[in-house]
């Protein structure tokens, strides 16, 4: 039933809303905007067309949504690999954790589900993520695909895929995004009680309203951790601060409501004093995926080796996970290797 609830919650709405015919007409959610007088970042439901989003082969396609209550998006980035953020990757193992220590995520398996109704089994293979949420990746690799009920598709072709980005966005820069701002989501504060059609693999379009120093970001977490409203004062601090640039912020600040050419980074949370949407930088996505192509070739060179001195195959199945805790910034890189 966890699985299964889910998943008919999005079959029903790529059949009902679909959501690929929006996204080729470049329909999408107008950019957020700031309240003068609250200073909160206000979204609304209407729409406008955007003609200069790219074709959908090379993104909208390569979009996935995570089959589970807490829902979660990501995208494939090919060689059946999907970024995601780390929290995604969630269990209920989770659920009373000290905040200060970092869930062990690789090795966990998931469900996602393609924009054209094609579902997989996903198995964490690496994660980097650190307490205070500025790196919070993870990557999935694709397994078998999964049949439920006959009724999701069983396509043979080849899989979209997105590529990402090399250089990171700048100030005012425009941005797109694909994502999930129904209410099973966390972004559907009752705020206005906004509905949004299509409810999944939505499109939003916003710009990059520069990137969070690092002082900023800990107040904001700071605040948050309290469980109560913040002084007026800081309150002003956080809703006034002072934007830099991607080299000295922590993380980039966008004005999409939602999630997601190429992949700048990942919509990871929202401030809810004063609305603003944060996204993963791009430097931790390319750090990830490195540490995990670097990883692969070790492996493909040890294989090699022990072929060489005729070692079977099969003694190289079994693995180990590795996990290396950089104690400076409280940060864990995880990584399947031998």
């Amino acid at each position: 039933e966890e699985l299964y609830i889910p998943f008919k919650f999005y079959l029903n709405a790529l059949q009902k809303h679909t959501p690929h015919e929006v996204f080729q007409r470049k329909k999408a959610t107008t950019t957020l905007k700031e309240d003068k007088k609250s200073k909160f970042w206000i979204a609304n439901s209407r729409s406008t067309t955007c003609h200069w989003i790219p074709d959908a082969s090379q993104t909208f396609d390569a979009v996935v949504h995570f089959i589970q209550s807490g829902s979660g998006t990501g995208v494939h980035v090919g060689g059946g690999r999907i970024i995601t953020c780390a929290h995604v990757v969630d269990s209920q193992d989770d659920d009373g954790a000290d905040e200060d220590e970092i869930p062990k995520r690789v090795g966990r398996k998931k469900i996602v589900m393609f924009s054209d109704g094609r579902i997989f089994e996903a198995k964490c293979v690496a994660v980097k993520e650190n307490v205070d949420g500025t790196s919070d990746v993870a990557v999935l690799m694709l397994g078998n695909e999964v049949i439920i009920d006959n009724e999701s598709k069983n396509n043979v072709g080849e899989l979209a895929s997105a590529e990402l980005a090399v250089v990171p966005p700048s100030f005012e820069d425009r941005l797109f995004t694909v994502g999930n701002p129904s209410k099973i989501d966390l972004e559907s504060a009752e705020r206005d009680s906004i509905e949004f059609n299509p409810p999944i693999f939505h499109l939003s379009e916003g710009r990059c309203e520069g990137y969070t120093t690092a002082q900023t970001h800990l107040l904001r977490s700071e605040v948050s951790s309290r469980g109560r409203a913040p002084t007026r004062g800081e309150l002003k601090r956080i809703t006034c601060a002072t934007k830099t640039s991607y080299s000295l912020g922590v993380i980039m600040e966008h004005s999409c409501w939602t999630y997601w050419g190429k992949v700048v980074g990942i919509h990871s949370s929202w401030c809810d004093k004063n609305g603003m949407r944060f996204t993963i930088k791009l430097d931790h996505l390319s750090t990830c995926l490195e540490v995990l192509n670097q990883n692969g070739k070790r492996e493909e060179k040890m294989e090699l080796a022990k072929r060489k001195k005729g070692v079977t195959s099969t003694t190289l199945i079994k693995k180990k996970s590795k996990r290396v805790q950089n104690q400076r910034y409280s940060e864990v890189i995880d990584l399947v290797s031998p």
